[in-house]
């Protein structure tokens, strides 16, 4: 019984090598490089035991290329599992989540996994698991969001002029001086707020004329507790 041999001239060795290097799919590459491998002079058997597939798998990738060409010889991805919600349910699901749940006859206000499962078991009769339905939302287009809660007749300008005037007050514009204690530590102290103090050790005196805006961040403590602000790091 003769060998089997490849019988199409295109593409060529070469033009299959080519092929190998360049492909992504492994599958696919694999079948390249059985196909220059059978260019080359190897018989089925000979490049089963390079590749390390059976020779039966090297004869059917043989079969297919001198039959149709190296389309037949892409691997097809199988189906999978049908999804449960069929194109138009999807739509008319998408079209749903856009109305607010109260317009559709439910009791809460936002459309979370939860709800969006039991608006599908009642409306599709299909049960999904909240996992599913934060996939199928991500499908559509929605991103998960949690809603801000805003004072509709609040007047943005007044808000405005209390963040200033709030920052304004936490200004701290003035002389500072560093003052040795017993313990190798200094108190850094303001004119304005005595209250203050922010400890730090240090080995000597040190006097420090700097203008500092504090912020929320900041930690300020009265003068009689012992732990220390880190302004100054």
């Amino acid at each position: 019984m003769k060998p089997l041999k490849i019988m199409r001239t295109i593409p060529n060795h070469d033009e299959l090598v080519d092929l190998f290097k360049k492909e992504q799919n492994l599958r696919l590459k694999e079948r390249y490089q059985a196909l220059y491998l059978l260019c080359e002079g190897n018989n089925c058997t000979e490049v089963g035991k390079i590749i390390k597939r059976s020779r039966r798998t090297i004869l059917n990738w043989l079969h297919a290329f001198n039959k149709g060409g190296l389309d037949t010889i892409i691997p097809i991805l199988p189906p999978g599992r049908s999804p449960r919600l069929t194109k138009e349910q999807k739509i008319i699901l998408r079209d749903d989540v856009c109305i607010h749940p109260r317009e559709l006859g439910y009791e809460f206000s936002n459309w979370e996994a939860k709800s969006v499962v039991f608006h599908i078991g009642k409306k599709f009769n299909v049960e999904l698991s909240t996992r599913q339905a934060n996939r199928l939302l991500h499908e559509l287009g929605f991103t998960l969001q949690r809603p801000r809660y805003r004072f509709k007749k609040a007047d943005p300008k007044q808000k405005e002029e209390f963040i200033q005037q709030f920052q304004k007050k936490w200004t701290l514009s003035t002389q500072m001086m560093c003052i040795i204690s017993r313990r190798g530590k200094y108190s850094i102290f303001s004119n304005n707020h005595p209250n203050l103090v922010f400890k730090r050790s240090a080995t000597r005196s040190v006097h420090i004329k700097q203008s500092i805006t504090s912020t929320p961040h900041w930690c300020c403590r009265p003068k009689n507790w012992e732990s220390a602000c880190g302004i100054f790091r």
